[in-house]
Parts: C-alpha cells; structure tokens; sequence
C-alpha cells in the first residue's frame, strides 16, 4: 500500500503561513501474514506491518472452535469497533477518531458465541500528565459487541469499560456505540453514533485541541488548562462524543463510488473548558484494475474546528496490491 496525497494546510493562525506538500510514502498498514489451519478446532493468524521502515506485529492470535463458540487468545482487534468507511487518507485511517470507532489491536482473550463477543482486554492506562505518577491496574478492559445480520442489513451494538488508579484516584473510562448497514441494489448506507468518558483509554479519538486531552483520555497531575487559572492537580474526565455516516454506490465490477461524513467532540469536565470538535468529509472512487490490484482516488477535508487548529483539503490516491 503506497499513498500519493497533495495536502493544503490551512495554518487558521495570523502571521503563520499555509503549508502545501505531495507527500508519497510507504503505509504504515502495509502488511505480510497468513491464516493458519491446523484443524476444524484449531486456527491461527499472523500479519507483519511495516512502521518506519520496520516489521511491527498487527496481529498473532490461535482460535479454538469449542463447538458452542470460539475462544481466541493473542493480539486482535477489540469488539470496540464499527468500521464502516473506507476512507484511505491518513493511511487508511477511515475516519478512525474523527466520528468513527476503530478499534486498537491488542492482546486479549476473546470469546464468540454466533453474533455476540466480549473479551478481556490489555488495559491502556495513558494519560495526560506533567509528572510521573504511581498507577495500579487491577482489572483488565472489558468489551463486549452483538451483531445482528439480516439478509440485506446488519446492526451493532458495544460497550466499553476499564478502570485504573493514579496515585490511590481512579480513572473510569466507558464507551457505548450503535451502527447500521443496509444494501439497496447497488447502494450502501451505513452510520453509527458513540460516546462516553475517558474513550481515549479504550480507543482512539483525535480532535487536536490543546485545551483538553485530545485523545480523549483522562488528565491529572499538574496539568496547565489553557483556559482556567492554575493548575489541574487530581483526576479530570474527558467527555467524548462522535458519529459518522457513509454512503456508497458499485457501479460495476470495476468502478465504485464512496461519500462519508464524520463528527468528533472532546471536552474535558471542567467550567470554562471549550469542546473541541472535529469535521471529516471525503469523496472516493475506488477503481479495481484487476483481481488484487486496487486505485483508490480520494478527496477531502479534514477540518478542526477550534481556532489556531488547522484544516487540512487533500487529493490524491491509495495504491494497493494483494498476494
């Protein structure tokens, strides 16, 4: 996977220029692995990725068929995901963060039975800070999703949990997301809203502001709010809430069409502390040139909102080949 993007950042600062740069570039997604077979009990999965250069483990996982269900033990995606567009910009990040849940790979023990799966999870314990501090996990994260699948429909439904203590404070962190898919001919309409506090500990959110954590996660310890006098010295939460919505249109074997809208929010719980917010939109023409071989043309915006954040307007493509 190759990405060729022409990106306009727009600086929204007086006196700082705009920046304007082609940028090509290996992704980082690009990858190597296998499905592995031993039995009809037995399976596994690998996939190497390339990050700066190097090899880095996306996925390692065995999955035992108990009949009943599946258990799986190693590093996969979370249940903590929705993943409905398609956008390649930001090496395919599919509006991940910006109004769609995606899930981060992890280690984890998972357990699927038909539709439904929960799994206990690696706990991320980031947080925004200005001072080492001492933290006790005591619980893994916890995931669950259900997934009902019509004949031309499908429906989601997830929640998230996990806790941990900064110096004898907990940190909680909770999520809960819906998402639909329909098919209408050759149409597809698909959309999922979310929220919660402190997501950033469970999954990504990125909304660039400087006055909260803009991943979403907790913030303790000294932390200067850049609009309230003094210092934050205990536990602050982060609240979050995002949606997307994404249409797309096959015009035939070769040719298709993709549209999608994403909204995200962060505010840390404090008086006085703006929101900030991000818009992604973007419009795609994914082109098959042969089995395995994929052109993906793609413009969009991705803008912050808040003042002195940028905007950034791309065109460009994704290049991919699979073997």
């Amino acid at each position: 996977r190759v990405s060729t993007f022409y990106n306009s950042v727009d600086a929204q600062v007086a006196g700082t220029a705009d920046a304007d740069n082609l940028a090509v570039a290996l992704q980082g997604n690009a990858r190597i692995g296998a499905n592995v077979k031993v039995s009809d009990e037995l399976s596994g999965r690998f996939e190497y990725g390339s990050s700066a250069g190097n090899a880095n483990i996306r996925l390692l996982y065995g999955e035992w068929n108990f009949g009943a269900g599946t258990f799986l033990v190693g590093q996969d995606y979370t249940p903590i995901r929705l993943p409905y567009s398609n956008s390649v910009y930001g090496t395919d990040n599919a509006m991940g963060g910006n109004g769609e849940l995606g899930s981060p790979r992890a280690g984890q023990l998972k357990l699927r039975f038909g539709g439904f799966q929960i799994a206990a999870v690696a706990p991320d314990t980031g947080y925004t800070q200005a001072a080492a501090q001492t933290v006790e996990v005591k619980l893994p994260q916890l995931a669950a999703k259900y997934i009902y699948t019509g004949e031309n429909f499908s429906a989601s439904v997830l929640g998230g949990y996990s806790t941990f203590e900064v110096n004898n404070e907990s940190v909680n962190s909770w999520t809960v997301g819906v998402g639909a898919k329909g098919t209408f001919g050759a149409f597809t309409l698909a959309g999922q809203i979310h929220g919660g506090v402190n997501v950033g500990n469970l999954t990504g959110t990125s909304t660039a502001g400087a006055a909260n954590a803009a991943t979403g996660g907790a913030v303790t310890n000294g932390y200067a709010n850049v609009t309230t006098a003094g210092a934050i010295t205990t536990v602050q939460d982060t609240d979050a809430f995002g949606y997307s919505i994404v249409g797309g249109y096959t015009v035939n074997d070769m040719f298709g069409l993709e549209a999608g809208f994403g909204y995200q929010e962060t505010e840390l719980d404090i008086p006085g502390t703006v929101t900030n917010e991000v818009n992604v939109y973007y419009l795609q023409a994914p082109i098959t040139m042969a089995p395995g071989v994929f052109i993906v043309p793609e413009i969009g915006v991705v803008d912050y909102k808040e003042a002195a954040e940028t905007k950034t307007t791309y065109v460009g493509a994704k290049w991919q080949i699979n073997f």
